[in-house]
């Protein structure tokens, strides 16, 4: 019997405020191709808006899926097409919440559960919310079953700083808190820093839990802030390790002509001609012009892909660069006068490579929505 393949998983989730983005579709159509260039197979998102079938319909052709579910409040998307989703339980248009399954070629791999609970200032609503999900028995079973893979992840709307001493938080159920404390582990723990921030406001609001039992296959966490035109919450992440007897590669390069508009690529493209331009024209003489033509073509499309590969290469390793710069800033300052001094430059830089690594895809896949 062959033994199966390791593989891994990448969830993500983002509070997408308001995703439709109605006074704006070119920041929406910016925001989708970012997420959807993301590298994430399953991205759970919160306030979509997507309130009716025109927007659902458009959401569904920009982010280019075959496997969805959307509520007006919430949406999990698998930008993998080997990853299909399936509810759990019937979802309403209205729920603020979404519970569905993970299938790999009809296994079922994982169970994520999608919150976006009430605000803050609604804590009657907000403790009714939580008390539905443990209330509802095909939920509650699947999210205590000790051999069931299950996230729970979203907006929960609520920090653990003002946690009391004996553990219970205002406006959320005990039983709600005791079931994350008994069968689930944070995935970020100490390590994740505010997922929310507004001018001088800003709080831990956004978790990913994973069943604890599953806890140690997780083997990567991330937060990334995102570009402040399209959401006011960061990206968190995880990488879920399991078992995969098959296996699928991976998907076909395309170059980017959005690079005709790149001064150096003009002049290194320039200088690339001038250095093999007395080679081509010695062999106009002894070959035919076709297979000469021919030649020139090949070697320009050799620089463009090298060319295409360094120049999105270092915006990516530059945005990186950037987000690990953001996060230390986080971790050794905590007053607010110091963050606003230091955290505005860098997040402006860090929205500004996200725009162009999303520019850049949307012209290479060569489609205007």
């Amino acid at each position: 019997m062959t033994s199966p393949r390791h593989t891994t998983i990448r969830i993500a989730t983002l509070n997408c405020r308001g995703l439709k983005k109605t006074n704006n579709p070119q920041l929406r159509k910016q925001f989708i191709r970012s997420l959807r260039k993301s590298h994430y197979d399953i991205i759970c998102l919160q306030e979509t808006h997507a309130n009716d079938s025109t927007i659902i319909n458009t959401f569904n052709m920009q982010f280019q899926t075959k496997s969805r579910i959307w509520t007006s409040h919430c949406g999990i998307i698998s930008n993998n097409d080997k990853f299909t989703l399936s509810p759990v339980v019937p979802s309403n248009s209205d729920d603020r919440f979404i519970f569905a399954s993970i299938q790999l070629d009809d296994t079922i791999i994982a169970y994520v559960l999608n919150l976006y609970a009430p605000a803050s200032g609604r804590s009657r609503a907000k403790a009714n919310f939580f008390h539905s999900l443990i209330t509802r028995a095909p939920i509650y079973d699947i999210l205590v079953h000790p051999s069931l893979t299950t996230f729970i992840l979203g907006d929960f709307n609520y920090s653990y700083n003002s946690r009391s001493s004996s553990g219970s938080l205002q406006g959320i159920p005990n039983e709600w808190l005791q079931l994350l404390d008994t069968f689930y582990t944070d995935c970020f723990q100490d390590s994740k820093q505010v997922t929310w921030h507004r001018g001088d406001l800003s709080s831990t609001i956004d978790f990913i839990f994973c069943s604890r039992p599953s806890s140690p296959f997780i083997t990567e966490t991330d937060q990334q802030f995102i570009n402040t035109h399209w959401t006011d919450h960061d990206l968190l992440s995880i990488r879920y390790q399991f078992a995969d007897v098959f296996g699928k590669g991976p998907g076909v390069f395309k170059a980017n002509p959005f690079l005709a508009k790149n001064r150096l690529f003009r002049q290194a493209l320039t200088r690339h001609l001038d250095s093999f331009w007395p080679h081509w024209e010695q062999q106009l003489d002894t070959h035919p012009k076709q297979q000469v033509w021919d030649d020139i073509k090949i070697s320009i499309l050799t620089f463009v892909k090298r060319f295409q590969i360094e120049e999105i290469n270092w915006r990516r390793k530059e945005l990186k660069r950037h987000q690990r710069k953001r996060n230390q800033i986080l971790r050794q300052y905590k007053h607010f006068n110091i963050l606003s001094l230091l955290l505005p430059s860098i997040e402006t830089r860090i929205g500004k490579l996200q725009e162009e690594i999303s520019e850049i895809d949307i012209l290479k896949a060569g489609k205007y929505w």
